[in-house]
C-alpha cells in the first residue's frame, strides 16, 4: 500500500487545525487540494474491512477489529508499527468509514494522528487496535475468556498496556488477567479505580522485584495478595 510521506502528514495536521471537517473529504481530494506525497511501502489486504454499528457501544467491535487488522497487517512487525505514516494513512484513507463511525468529535485529531508510543497504543483510531492485539497475544492463552476481558473495557486494557511492568512480560500480563477473570467469576469484580490502584501496586512490585523471573504460581500469590487489599 501507498502511504503519506512525514511531510506530507504535517501539511494535513496543519490544515486540520484550521478545519477538522477535511478528514472527511474523499482522500484523493485531500491528495489533490494538498499536494501530498504518497510512497509505497507496506502490504495491506484492502479486501478485510472493519465492522462498526451505528449504537453508542463502539466498544464492543474493538475485539473484531483487533483481529482484522493484524490479518490485514499480516507481515507488519512491532518495529513497523510504530511508523505514523501507516495509521495516518489509514485512518484518512482505508479505514475512513470506520473511523468517522467510530469517533463523533474529533477534537484535537488525536485519533487520526499519533505523536509517541502511548497515543501509537491507546489513543490513535487503528493504531491501539493492532497493538491491543499484539499485547493480548502476549499472554499466549487459549482462554478466549480472559482474551475478551482483555478486550472489554478500554481503560482496564490501557491501565495494562502503558505501564511497562506489565505490558513487556507475557507471564506478567497472562497472570494479571487470569486474577481478573477469576475474581470476576469469584463476585469481586474489578471496579475502576480499585483496578487503577491494583496496577500502581503491581508496577511498584516491579520496580523491586524481576518479575519475569518469577514463576506464574508465584506472581499469581503476589499478585491476587495486591489485588485483594482494595
Amino acid at each position: 500500500m501507498e502511504i503519506l510521506t512525514t511531510e506530507s502528514i504535517e501539511i494535513i495536521k496543519n490544515v486540520f487545525r484550521n478545519d477538522p471537517e477535511i478528514v472527511k473529504k474523499p482522500f484523493n481530494q485531500l491528495i489533490n487540494e494538498n499536494n501530498l506525497v504518497l510512497i509505497d511501502r507496506y502490504n495491506l489486504d484492502e479486501g478485510i474491512q472493519l465492522v462498526y454499528s451505528n449504537d453508542k457501544n463502539q466498544e464492543k467491535n474493538d475485539y473484531t477489529n483487533a483481529g482484522l487488522v493484524q490479518q490485514a497487517l499480516s507481515d507488519l512487525t512491532p518495529a513497523d508499527a510504530t511508523d505514523e505514516r501507516l495509521w495516518v494513512t489509514l485512518c484518512l484513507n482505508q479505514y475512513k468509514k470506520y473511523m468517522l463511525a467510530r469517533f463523533k468529535k474529533f477534537g484535537s485529531g488525536k485519533q487520526f494522528f499519533c505523536g509517541g508510543y502511548r497515543q501509537l497504543t491507546r489513543v490513535n483510531g487503528v493504531s491501539r487496535l493492532w497493538w491491543s492485539k499484539y499485547n493480548s497475544q502476549k499472554m499466549n492463552t487459549q482462554n478466549k475468556e480472559i482474551i475478551k476481558l482483555f478486550f472489554d473495557d478500554i481503560d482496564r486494557r490501557q491501565q495494562t498496556i502503558e505501564r511497562t511492568t506489565s505490558s513487556s512480560n507475557r507471564k506478567v500480563l497472562k497472570v494479571i488477567f487470569e486474577i481478573v477473570a477469576e475474581q470476576n467469576k469469584a463476585g469481586n469484580p474489578y471496579k475502576r479505580p480499585h483496578y487503577r490502584e491494583f496496577m500502581k501496586k503491581i508496577n511498584f512490585i516491579g520496580k523491586r522485584k524481576s518479575l519475569p523471573s518469577l514463576d506464574e504460581k508465584t506472581l499469581k500469590k503476589l499478585f491476587l495478595d495486591k489485588y485483594l487489599e482494595n
